[in-house]
């Protein structure tokens, strides 16, 4: 039976913006750096990315659902973006974990989002920082998400 993919995108918007404090703006409706107002900052919006199916003869496919988050930093002051940037990506990272209510994910210490997934990790970080006018930090985060079967 196919899973709703939009229940995992939900999942994953759900813990991120429950857990992810001082941000001006939180969405699912991806904007660039450029596009979002400093007012607006800081920003992270939750982005689907793509979906992959391996199928193995005889079992069923096993699906892996990829999203990235991004975080966008603006500070016009004399430290700049990143320190600011740097805790929010922190408290991503730590809303990614496994927590006491998730039921044990295939990987160790991965959360299951509530049982939407069967693992949702972090995959990788890509840092901008001193952007345009040496204000604008960004972050995009890679998240993958395996179907349960």
């Amino acid at each position: 039976m196919a899973t709703n993919k939009e229940d995992i995108y939900a999942a994953l918007y759900a813990r991120l913006s429950g857990s992810v404090t001082g941000l001006t703006t939180i969405s699912r409706r991806l904007k660039s750096f450029e596009s979002t107002d400093p007012s607006e900052q800081p920003a992270m919006f939750v982005h689907q990315s793509s979906v992959e199916s391996v199928s193995t003869t005889g079992m069923p496919s096993k699906q892996t659902v990829r999203a990235e988050v991004y975080v966008y930093v603006y500070k016009d002051a004399d430290e700049g973006p990143m320190p600011t940037l740097n805790g929010i990506v922190h408290q991503i990272e730590t809303a990614l974990e496994r927590k006491a209510a998730d039921p044990l994910a295939h990987a160790k210490g991965n959360t299951t989002l509530g049982k939407a997934v069967a693992s949702a990790r972090l995959t990788g970080i890509e840092y901008g920082g001193g952007l345009g006018d040496g204000a604008q930090g960004v972050a995009i985060i890679s998240v993958e998400l395996v179907v349960p079967s």
